[in-house]
């Protein structure tokens, strides 16, 4: 006999653990190049190894982290972290082997300037379990010059990777023509969200309300063990502070030795500035990575998120792993409002409640995003672009004005950056 499993849930992926219910958890959005879109699944299906509730849904996000990939491809996102799913009866095919279909409310991020498609086709992996996607990956994991199912900067490929750059819509790629037992032609339809916003900025007088601008900058190299500018990462650690000096001028403060400046050595810098605004209160880390900065870095990390205005991380997201140790650090003042910059690649599909839960749990009077503002990238962001998105926060918080659409329109656009939380904010009204 059939067992009927109708299971309706939010959750998070991989490391990053559970999300909360989705109507008390919504993400808000406004971008300079991109959209909200409602993307909705109704006949989803996916081969599984199991019929238990949770490996069911484990190998459900399994099948959908592909999307992701595709809609890269499209220059969009996926937040699969909020995806509302519900699955259906079970119907076994073999020996330990099930189909399993579902439905699945998802947010997506899409390019303005592209037509919004009424029905999107999303090219999966009919098999959801390990070795399915092991077949898939050994089957399609092509990239030659005739013909390809991988972005252009794909590297260092392997089955736990191969969904952050699939692209099945490449060149002549097989898995346009592959059969029902390898692929899941699944349609998700596509409309204009609910959730977008327009015209909101930052809360500039609550960012002000001390009398200082305080900004936590977090960088990580290119390369764990990099030691010199030849890393990206170190380099962008550079231009950082070179940039802070060529907009507010030579620090009245610093802890940089006499002579010397930001490197793989003095990688904790303290800075003050003088602005017309007033002081500008700055602090630069460089790490290795986030997932292995140890105790020391996160003790002088949580001690400035007490105070901070501006939390901005550049660097690898490690496919949702960085972010994820990121936002499970730091400590929360009531009363402090933060804006968070995610400055990674595909932040938007990484980033779940965590931090929003934590501002929550310090002003339980107030709404999940009363007090934060999350900025995120939908596609993949370029090292030599991260201090561009960064310098363009912080010189609206130095001289406000700008809306978060004008803010954002001077990211790079290819990394199609977003803002969540917004939705609430009041400037030029009171806070």
């Amino acid at each position: 006999m059939k067992r009927r499993v109708v299971i309706s849930f939010a959750f998070g992926v991989g490391l990053l653990g559970c999300g909360v219910d989705r109507q008390s958890s919504r993400l808000e959005y406004d971008s300079a190049v991109n959209v909200a879109l409602d993307g909705e699944i109704a006949q989803g299906s996916v081969i599984t190894d199991t019929d238990a509730p949770a490996g069911m849904r484990y190998e459900v996000v399994e099948q959908l982290r592909y999307a992701i990939g595709q809609l890269n491809g499209e220059g969009g996102g996926l937040d699969l972290i909020h995806a509302d799913i519900t699955l259906g009866t079970p119907t076994r095919l073999g020996s330990n082997t099930y189909r399993v279909p579902y439905a699945a409310k998802v947010l997506v991020s899409w390019p303005r300037e592209q037509r919004v498609p009424a029905r999107y086709q999303l090219l999966l992996p009919a098999h959801g379990d390990g070795a399915g996607r092991q077949a898939f990956f050994n089957a399609f994991n092509i990239q030659t010059n005739l013909r390809t199912c991988l972005a252009d900067d794909a590297h260092d490929i392997g089955v736990s990777s191969f969904w952050y750059y699939y692209r099945p819509y490449g060149r002549r790629c097989p898995v346009q023509t592959a059969g029902s037992d390898q692929v899941a032609r699944t349609v998700m339809s596509l409309t204009p969200s609910g959730q977008n916003s327009t015209g909101k900025a930052p809360e500039y007088d609550k960012v002000w309300e001390d009398g200082k601008l305080v900004v936590t900058g977090v960088f990580s190299k290119f390369e764990a063990g990099g030691t010199t500018t030849a890393d990206v990462g170190i380099a962008g650690f550079t231009s950082a502070y070179n940039s802070l000096v060529t907009r507010f001028g030579a620090p009245v403060t610093t802890s940089l030795p006499a002579g010397q400046g930001p490197s793989a050595v003095n990688n904790d810098i303290r800075l003050t500035f003088a602005s017309p605004k007033g002081p500008v209160d700055a602090a630069l880390f460089l790490v290795d990575t986030v997932t292995s900065a140890g105790a020391d870095f996160r003790a002088k990390f949580e001690e400035r998120t007490l105070t901070s205005d501006a939390v901005i991380y550049d660097g690898h997201s490690g496919l949702g792993a960085n972010i994820a140790a990121l936002t499970r650090m730091g400590k929360f003042a009531p009363g402090q409002y933060q804006i968070y910059l995610l400055n990674g690649c595909d932040t938007f599909a990484y980033t779940d409640d965590t931090l929003k839960l934590a501002h929550q749990a310090v002003n339980p009077d107030a709404g999940a995003d009363k007090y934060l503002d999350v900025i995120t990238n939908a596609r993949p962001a370029e090292f030599n672009y991260m201090t561009t998105a960064a310098m363009s926060l912080i010189n609206a918080l130095a001289t406000p004005g700008p809306t978060y659409r004008q803010i954002l329109a001077k990211f790079d656009g290819s990394q199609r950056a977003s803002v969540g939380g917004e939705q609430d904010n009041n400037w030029p009204a009171p806070f």
